[in-house]
């Protein structure tokens, strides 16, 4: 059952990258058509450009950022990058943890005590 449902997770993380990847070469695709139109003097579609920004920028973005946190995870980011990812670590874990211990209209009180 384990590898079962280990090897369904790694499927669908491979379409995901797969749809990604598409997403990204659409957007290029898109982007060097409107390049060329314009050079071929049929003039420009602007929603074309756009879509292939968006495309391109969007699936680049997901791309780094799944890359980042997973260098993050394995530490093989360099010390700069390493300590603000975990100080922002800390701040969600910090938040997600206090919201979800409580208990509906409780109230919470201060741990330590406020200096003066």
């Amino acid at each position: 059952m384990d590898r079962a449902r280990f090897l369904i997770r790694r499927s669908l993380a491979l379409l995901l990258l797969a749809a990604v990847g598409l997403a990204t070469a659409l957007g290029i695709e898109w982007l060097k058509e409107a390049f060329f139109s314009s050079l071929a003097g049929t003039g420009v579609s602007w929603a074309r450009v756009a879509g292939g920004l968006v495309l391109f920028f969007g699936g680049l973005a997901f791309l780094g950022g799944l890359i980042f946190y997973r260098d993050a995870k394995r530490n093989y980011l360099q010390p700069r990058f390493l300590k603000w990812y975990r100080k922002k670590m800390r701040s969600r874990n910090a938040r997600g943890a206090d919201a979800s211990t409580r208990r509906a209209g409780a109230r919470s009180f201060p741990t330590k005590t406020p200096r003066p």
